[in-house]
């Protein structure tokens, strides 16, 4: 018989048709994809099949729907042949076929597996398929949170997104920045926290953008790229740390892409956190940057004293430290980079409390802490400040570091030279290293920002302030 026909029996030929899909594709391409594809209706030139999930239907129509051919001696010759051509060949009266979304369609069990109906996935071998070890802090909830004026944005727009609260605009995806111990993470899983108190049956998703990368590339080492793929799609909220790990690696970049898109196009929530903003994100693709900027994007900086000593109380409580006010005190006022500093010192000073000697007092804490204290002291890195700098003047890293004269580039460049020598311990052929520039351009850039000091009032606030949130 070379047509279909309205009479033609549907199971009889689906399953010549899936016979024709896996000898032309193989074992491992039909298991993962067009397995999933089930025969709806046949009729003389019409054959229509059903899928569970858009992202089945979008994933097949684009990689295997159609084949490629090339020209050999004057004649077109398949390269490799697509679902078009498998069933025209067998078929020639066939004119067209369609693949429909039928949700209610029973899902392939292997598809199941890729998600988990009770917990928050936090990509551990304790809870879910890939065991690579990342796992949620069960104290990085919203309650052990400490707002202050330094992250208060970010703080209220990832609350109101674990709470499905309505802004009035779009927050997918959300971007939060900041440099290192900020509170990025706790932020993170505070929200996939509360998701899954709010709503236990959601798939939700937590993991940094390294082990993102690390799932990719054993997936195309196992020649499983395509159940990576369903992995990532059968999900309601991925949360990704550390974003800029991808910076410079295409290949992550374009899947992270592709995931993003699929995500996004099925109003899935998506939640970022990085070193850096969208726009000084360097080795990142300007079509990812466009799209990571098309949400909300809320910074965090250095905390204000205020805030420091908040923390400093709320991180002594968690972990069952008491100390005296004045202890707490010192302790914000002296450790002024951020909380992760802070829980170091507290938790030395608890070792001390247990092991040594139960009776604190502040002289004690000064000796304890005295080596600690110094090397946070001038830990402020050269990026950040180049980072702060550009923020102040609304230019881009990138400007501060390219070689363009312009006034507006030329002054925040010296600025962020000057505070280099100032708050870190790098020498001067290293701060030109950073800068792209060599030893003496640091030195006058130096020598000009003193200069400016002298006769400008204005000049002095803005070294003060950028300092200030860099914790100086």
């Amino acid at each position: 018989m070379n047509s279909l026909k309205a009479t033609y029996n549907k199971n009889e030929t689906w399953t010549e048709l899936k016979s024709l899909l896996k000898k032309e594709f193989g074992e491992n391409l039909y298991n993962s994809w067009l397995s999933k594809l089930n025969i709806v209706s046949v009729s003389n030139n019409e054959i229509i099949m059903s899928v569970s999930t858009p992202f089945v239907k979008d994933w097949i129509m684009k990689e295997f729907l159609n084949g490629r051919k090339k020209i050999v001696n004057g004649e077109a010759v398949w390269i490799k042949k697509g679902i078009k051509q498998i069933f025209t060949e067998k078929y020639p009266n066939l004119q067209s076929f369609d693949i429909i979304v039928d949700k209610n369609q029973t899902i392939n069990t292997e598809e199941v597996t890729y998600t988990n109906t009770n917990k928050v996935s936090s990509i551990s071998e304790h809870q879910n398929l890939y065991a690579v070890r990342t796992e949620l802090n069960p104290t990085y909830t919203f309650e052990n949170f400490v707002v202050g004026s330094s992250n208060k944005l970010a703080y209220s727009v990832a609350k109101s997104i674990a709470e499905s609260t309505d802004l009035g605009m779009s927050t997918n995806p959300f971007f939060t920045y900041g440099g290192m111990g900020l509170g990025k993470t706790h932020l993170l899983q505070a929200i996939a926290w509360k998701l899954k108190e709010n709503n236990p049956k959601q798939q939700i998703i937590y993991l940094s953008a390294e082990k993102f990368m690390y799932l990719f590339i054993q997936a195309l080492r196992n020649q499983d790229i395509m159940t990576f793929k369903a992995r990532f799609a059968n999900i309601d909220v991925l949360l990704i740390d550390d974003i800029h790990f991808i910076a410079g690696k295409e290949s992550t970049q374009k899947e992270f892409l592709y995931t993003f898109n699929t995500l996004v196009n099925d109003n899935k929530k998506i939640i970022l956190a990085c070193d850096k903003s969208p726009n000084d994100l360097d080795g990142v693709d300007e079509i990812l940057k466009s799209r990571i900027s098309g949400g909300i994007i809320a910074d965090v900086f250095a905390p204000d004293y205020e805030t420091r000593l908040a923390i400093t109380k709320k991180k002594a409580e968690i972990i069952g430290l008491g100390c005296e006010e004045k202890i707490y005190q010192y302790i914000a006022e002296t450790i002024t980079t951020n909380a992760r500093d802070i829980d170091g010192a507290l938790k030395k000073i608890l070792l001390h409390q247990k092991f040594v000697n139960p009776e604190l007092d502040l002289k004690t804490v000064k000796v304890l802490l005295k080596d600690l204290i110094k090397s946070v002291s001038r830990s402020v890195s050269i990026q950040s400040i180049q980072e702060a700098v550009a923020k102040h003047y609304k230019i881009k890293v990138e400007d501060i570091l390219s070689k363009k004269r312009k006034a507006n580039f030329v002054l925040p460049r010296q600025i962020a030279m000057s505070l280099s020598k100032l708050l870190t311990t790098k020498s001067l052929p290293e701060i030109g290293k950073k800068f792209g520039k060599n030893h003496a351009t640091v030195i006058h850039s130096i020598k000009k920002v003193a200069e400016l000091k002298q006769i400008d009032f204005e000049i002095n606030q803005v070294i003060e302030k950028i300092a200030h949130k860099l914790g100086k």
